[in-house]
């Protein structure tokens, strides 16, 4: 009963996207390198842990319980893949959790941006961290067009697209 135990939690502790690593390893890397850069890492271990698997599992293929093993990595590796083209969708769910916690603190961490209007929304919702809450001051040259909260760039994504800050902002005049 041990060892099946110490399996189960081995294989469980390994960074997949869907597993209980992979899921821990997303949480701390959102704090550091952002929602975006987790996904992509814990996207890009799954697929190497089950690459390795995969190929540990060929070399001993004798056995049924490694043809298992095999189907089971291809599972992984095709689930990853269909996962990292849904990566904005889990980066969005991600930071409404984020906005929704930070509604209930008393103290938020600013972090203030400035950006030129030529940048693309979704290039800024990339280096968004967990830890923070941006707001975006969009420059033309030297010129400040305008400000855009975090919460703004996530709804304007939603609504419009992946459209440029200087749209964001000329949206966003109209509406005022």
């Amino acid at each position: 009963m041990f060892k099946v135990n110490l399996v189960l939690f081995t294989f469980n502790m390994l960074p997949f996207n869907f597993s209980d690593g992979g899921r821990i390893l997303k949480i701390i890397l959102k704090y550091y390198v952002g929602f975006y850069r987790s996904f992509l890492i814990v996207n890009i271990s799954s697929i190497i842990f089950s690459s390795i698997l995969f190929i540990l599992a060929t070399i001993n293929i004798k056995k049924i319980n490694y043809i298992l093993v095999m189907i089971l990595c291809i599972y992984i590796i095709i689930e990853s893949m269909l996962d990292y083209k849904n990566r904005i969708i889990y980066v969005l769910k991600d930071m409404y959790l984020k906005n929704y916690l930070l509604k209930n603190k008393k103290v938020i961490k600013i972090k203030l941006k400035g950006v030129q209007f030529n940048n693309k929304i979704l290039d800024i919702i990339q280096s968004f961290c967990f830890n923070n809450y941006y707001v975006i001051y969009v420059f033309k040259n030297s010129n400040l067009l305008g400000k855009v909260t975090e919460y703004d760039i996530v709804h304007f994504f939603q609504m419009y697209g992946n459209i440029t800050l200087e749209e964001l902002i000329n949206i966003q005049n109209r509406r005022n």
